[in-house]
């Protein structure tokens, strides 16, 4: 009775105030009714002109001391504005009468109109801005305890924008008040305005009431990150939350409203309160936490500020719909951290909460995050439980993370995994992008020579007695000089544990990581938690860091991965159970119908992976079982779980092997059959926990194409898996089918075993040629042996640090009786640079000689040749400044994109730093592969150094593409060379189809540069200096000529077209420039390749038309340095054939053979188009 009743009254009083108002103007102003479109303007209930002016309102600016009912006189009773739009999902009805500015809203959902404040759709109602200035109250509602704001109105509410309104106050103490609402997508933009227009400082503060009404709940749940859903009055002083949700129900809403209170342009509140509707208070309100509200209310404080003669203070908040946080019935609804904003610096601690919400019953579970950097993980944490989470309810888990300064100038990402508390497999999981932001100015980051950081995942660990576990040890040298680091190793025995290596060398801006295996023995009392710590030592300053793990030994088998989930439907009678434990164990698996009172017993082999296939059970009937492992110390067994056979698509077979090459887009095919009676939808899919092997369903029945099969129907599909990576010979995966029927879903399991047959490897590495003047040799790689699908080279740590090689390779695709060539540079030093250095073979000036090894790698097998570069006889080191010059680093490697994550290594020499950067640029060259299957559009973000310079998204990306890389992104060193890293990452590709991404390019434009080189005099070194080859020739023009195609020439589209070009540069022959063919029609660029001589060349896949009539396309080739650029156009004709001509030539018509008789037949086929013969 209490709030309709004051409700009631409150409407009584204004409507008693409003006759009395409207008495002294009614013959001021009459109601014109005025047509709209679009955003819906309606006042006084009649339609009104978006651009209405309002001149005939010019009497009501009245002075502060004047207390004429402004708001009043403008319309009659129920007058207001209504701010709608159904594209935008939001309606605003805005009182512009008694109360005006008061609002009420609502938001579209599912083809009709729902109520998310209390009094919708009328205008007004109960939610209300208040001001307070210095110890004075006014407020836009109607209430005995403060100032009503009706008499101050200057400006009714009007028409800003097409989506937007205003209104405008102008309080006691000359304050000026304006409210301005637009409509955004899902939400309603305020943004409250007050100016002080007066001569004296005032304090000005802002409050916003919102009646919360979702739907028909009147007492909605109010839903809170990081404290769940709540039903009971709450406080939160300066909330690190960024917005608040009301719900029609509180654990399974269907409508759903939402409050944005940070983030965007919002302003954080300094307070916002959860309290029961009706007790609000002038301005300070008081609440009593834990109490239950019967109908909820939520206020949002902005406290007072000072705000000078003049100055301003603005507030913008956001209401609008939302989405609900549950999915139930057992989910991740939410993390966030403990600062609104996000900004931490190294060695801060940030706090990190994860919402876990429990529908229909109670859950129990455990909870996990990991902070990424696009994609790569920084901090792995412990698994914490949640505890019993109460059905219907909520729980947080909360975390810790000293940030370290690897995260500098990083924006990171978080996700929480949600596990099952015994076997530890997934439940649910979430990421969030951005959640924190370690600012490059903060203390901790900025640039040193020494500096470094290590970090070890995961930070803890669960095994059992004779389990094996790998932690991953990640050394990263942060400074501006290459350096030495040494590992140790301490908490656990030493016969427990072995390095992948002891020490390594980094040059500036490198990382390792660096294998940590540890092996628990097979004895039943070593159980227990143990504290692994590991310490790295930098060797030329003795500077110690380190990082601690866990790894906690428990004497049962852990289960994990168990299949069938909890509740599926499967459409096989032959049921296939796995799961893993990290301990050699038993394999027992225990079955019983719901009509058993026993449970059978089923045996499998033990292991580590366990598999076992129950034949013929019968359909249509529920299942119950449970499995168990028992190891020398210990056993374990799972949850009782249920399943349910039904009719549907299944495997042909419980368990398929393959042999397969290490090599990519390598072809399974898998058979399926629908045993039901009706069709079902086929949706195939394998489940892969391995890194170094990217598989993936393509074509009919994956995610390319989900297609019906019918009752009865076979089916083979096609299983592609890319092992260009792969480091193990045998693999075993779990396939499963999605078929979705008339109404159910049913699901069916395979395991996978392929082994990858190991390449026959036989290749050689060898110096071919050595320039005597610039030092630089060329090495030469020749494979006699299988494709090599990662082959890299390398330097040895004794000249690491002083080489560079062009182009380099890190992941290249050396096929099968192949060969490659790549240059190695020395990178020689001045004297200070090397005495800043700790290598006893760096070069000094006048006695330079490196020495060391050139490794090339593949398989996993090395060799090496050895490389010498020393000044010759009467020569020494000498430095130079150069002057504008361009620096050229070329990639040729071979990669992925359905691989998710890629690395992409660079580097570049010292003798430069970001200030003399006057451009830099990245040039990728993408060839999707269209076998055996169509590639499916995808997204590919493009990172330099975690920094991220362009996006392509739902496309498939082809050809070339260029990205500007701020100068900032890059690092740099101040002796020897910087390591540098590109990453791509790709999001929604099958992973059985692939692009190829190779050839890339890092171009970067400098004022002036120090380089170093062997010479008998200052003048020759300027000579010298300039012909090192990672340098692109210094010009002042540059001349093109294109010599393929053919001025004219007819080209089909659909195929491949090479491109060759002729390139000069003051007069000569100009190798290693920027060369890229641009086409009028729209098809992605093309990076042409030097070939030697001048000569350049590359190949267009014409996937466009020509202009509409003449099919004519004009190819522009553009030779770019940093000083320089030219260019050459060829025009060519598309033409596209929809029909084959076939022209016997042999036998001749009429011709006649004995039986039996050899008869040669030769045709000519030509493309044509039907349309024009």
């Amino acid at each position: 009775m209490g709030r309709r009743n004051n409700f009631a009254r409150k409407f009584c009083a204004g409507f008693a105030l409003l006759i009395m108002v409207m008495s002294v103007f009614s013959g001021a102003i009459s109601a014109t009714d005025m047509d709209t479109n679009s955003n819906n303007l309606a006042i006084g209930g009649s339609s009104k002109a978006k651009n209405m002016e309002f001149n005939e309102y010019d009497f009501l600016k009245a002075t502060p001391s004047t207390k004429i009912d402004n708001g009043l006189s403008i319309t009659s009773p129920g007058y207001g504005v209504d701010l709608k739009n159904q594209t935008k999902k939001v309606h605003v009805a805005i009182s512009n009468s008694s109360g005006l500015g008061k609002f009420t809203m609502g938001g579209y959902y599912n083809g009709q109109w729902q109520t998310l404040l209390y009094g919708y759709p009328s205008y007004g109602s109960t939610s209300y801005l208040t001001i307070r200035v210095e110890n004075a109250t006014a407020s836009v509602n109607y209430t005995n305890k403060n100032t009503m704001m009706d008499p101050y109105v200057v400006e009714p509410v009007h028409w800003i924008a097409d989506d937007a309104v205003s209104m405008k106050w102008l309080l006691p103490d000359n304050i000026t008040v304006e409210q301005n609402i637009r409509l955004i997508q899902d939400f309603a933009r305020i943004a409250i305005n007050a100016t002080n227009k007066g001569s004296s400082t005032k304090k000005i503060g802002m409050r916003y009431y919102y009646d919360t009404m979702v739907a028909e709940s009147d007492n909605a749940p109010i839903y809170i990150p990081g404290m769940g859903v709540k039903t009971t009055e709450e406080e939160y002083v300066n909330p690190t939350f960024t917005y608040w949700k009301g719900y029609d129900h509180p654990t399974v809403p269907t409508v759903v409203s939402e409050a944005k209170i940070s983030g965007d342009d919002a302003t954080s509140p300094d307070k916002l309160q959860i309290d029961n509707y009706g007790g609000e208070q002038a301005w300070e309100n008081y609440v009593s936490p834990g109490s239950s509200f019967s109908d909820s209310a939520v206020l949002t404080y902005w406290n007072p500020s000072t705000v000078a003669p003049g100055q301003s203070k603005q507030v913008v908040t956001y209401y609008g719909i939302g989405a609900p946080v549950a999915k139930g019935p057992f989910n991740v609804s939410e993390i966030l951290v403990d600062r609104i904003d996000g900004n931490y610096c190294p060695e801060e601690n940030a706090t990190i909460k994860v919402d876990v919400i429990s529908i229909g019953k109670t859950h129990e579970g455990s909870v996990k995050i990991d902070i990424l950097d696009n994609g790569n993980v920084l901090y792995s944490s412990p698994v914490r439980p949640t505890g019993v989470v109460p059905a219907d309810g909520a729980t947080t888990v909360e975390f810790n993370w000293t940030v370290g300064i690897e995260a500098c100038g990083k924006s990171l990402d978080i996700k929480a995994s949600l596990l099952n508390s015994s076997t530890l497999s997934l439940i649910d999981e979430m990421t969030k992008s951005s959640m924190i932001t370690v600012d490059p100015s903060c203390p901790g980051c900025a640039p040193s020579a020494y500096k470094f950081d290590v970090h070890v995942t995961p930070e803890s660990v669960t095994t059992s007695i004779g389990g094996n576990e790998t932690f991953k040890v990640k050394i990263y040298n942060l400074g501006l000089l290459a350096g030495s680091f040494t590992i140790n190793v301490t908490g656990l025995p030493s016969d427990w544990f072995n390095l992948e290596k002891n020490d390594t060398f980094l040059t500036a801006g490198e990382y390792e990581i660096i294998d940590l295996n540890v092996h628990v023995p097979v004895s039943c009392d070593v159980s227990g938690s143990y504290q692994l710590n590991v310490s790295v030592t930098r060797s030329d300053t003795g500077e110690i860091k380190s990082d601690l793990s866990e790894i906690v030994v428990v004497s049962n088998p852990v289960i994990s991965e168990l299949l069938p989930s909890q509740g599926s439907r499967l459409g096989s009678c032959d049921v296939l159970f796995t799961w893993k434990t990290l301990v050699n164990s038993t394999t027992v698996v225990y079955l019983k119908s719901e009509d058993e009172p026993h449970y059978g017993v089923y045996l499998g082999d033990p292991g580590l992976y366990h598999a076992v296939t129950v034949y013929g059970l019968e359909r249509n009937k529920q299942y119950n079982y449970y499995v168990m492992s028992n190891s020398t110390c210990g056993s374990s067994s799972s949850e009782v779980r249920t399943f349910f056979i039904d009719n549907g698509i299944s495997f042909r077979q419980r368990t398929y092997s393959f042999s397969i090459e290490r090599d990519y887009n390598q072809q399974i095919v898998v058979s399926v059959e629908n045993t039901d009676s009706e069709p079902h939808d086929l949706l195939a899919a394998i489940t892969n926990p391995y890194d170094d092997l990217y598989v993936g369903f393509v074509g009919d029945g994956s995610s390319d194409n989900i297609i019906p099969l019918n009752p009865g129907e076979r089916k083979d599909i096609k299983l592609v898996v890319h092992a260009q990576d792969a480091t193990e010979e045998d693999y075993i995966l779990t396939m499963n089918i999605t078929s979705t029927g008339a109404t159910e879903t049913l699901f069916d399991f395979a395991n996978m075993h392929i082994h990858v047959h190991i390449p026959v490897i036989n290749f050689s590495i060898s110096e071919v040629s050595s320039d005597p003047v610039t030092l630089i040799k060329k090495f030469r790689v020749d494979n006699y042996g299988d494709t090599l699908t990662d082959f890299s080279v390398f330097a040895d740590d004794g000249i690491k640090n002083n080489v560079l090689f062009q182009p380099s390779l890190n992941h290249y695709n050396l096929r099968s009786g192949t060969s490659i060539e790549f240059d190695v540079i020395p990178i020689f030093s001045s004297e200070s640079q090397s005495q800043s250095t700790t290598c006893t073979i760096c070069a000094v000036a006048g006695t330079s000689e490196l020495s060391g090894n050139i490794h090339g790698k593949g398989g996993g097998v090395s060799k090496s040749a050895p490389a010498n570069f020393k000044c010759a006889e009467g020569e020494q080191v000498r430095c130079v400044t150069l002057n504008n010059v361009g620096i050229l680093r070329k990639m040729n490697d071979w990669y992925c994109t359905n691989r998710p994550d890629i690395d992409m290594k660079f580097d570049f020499p010292s003798g430069f730093a970001s200030e003399n950067v006057k451009k830099a640029t990245l040039r990728i060259n993408f060839n999707p592969q269209d076998y055996p299957e169509k590639v499916e559009p995808h997204d590919v973000d493009v990172y330099v150094n975690g920094h991220k310079v362009g996006s392509l998204s739902n496309t498939i990306p082809r050809g070339v593409y260029e990205f500007d890389i701020n100068p900032s992104y890059l690092k740099y060193s101040s002796a020897g060379k910087a390591n540098n890293k590109i990453e791509l990452k790709t999001r929604h590709m099958n992973s059985g189809h692939y692009v190829i991404s190779s050839d890339a390019v890092i171009h970067i434009c400098v004022d002036n540069f120090k380089v170093c080189v062997c010479a008998p005099s200052q003048e020759e070194a300027i000579n010298r200096a300039k012909k090192v080859s990672y340098l692109e020739p210094s010009l002042s023009s540059i001349t093109v000529s294109i010599s393929e195609p053919a001025e004219g020439q007819e080209v089909m589209k659909g195929k491949r077209v090479n491109i060759k070009v002729h390139v000069t540069g003051d007069g000569s022959s100009a190798d290693d420039l920027a060369v890229t063919a641009y086409f009028s029609n729209g098809d992605n660029d093309v990076m042409l390749l030097s070939v030697g001589g001048g000569d350049y060349q590359g190949q267009w896949t014409v996937n466009n038309s020509g202009e509409p009539n003449t099919g004519e396309c004009t190819i522009t080739v553009r030779a770019v340095t940093c000083e320089a650029s030219g260019e050459a156009t060829r025009k060519v004709k598309i033409f596209s054939p929809d029909a084959l001509k076939v022209e016997i030539l042999d036998p001749q018509d009429g011709f006649c053979e004995q039986k039996d008789g050899e008869v040669v037949i030769k045709a000519k086929v030509n493309y044509y188009t039907s349309s024009t013969d």
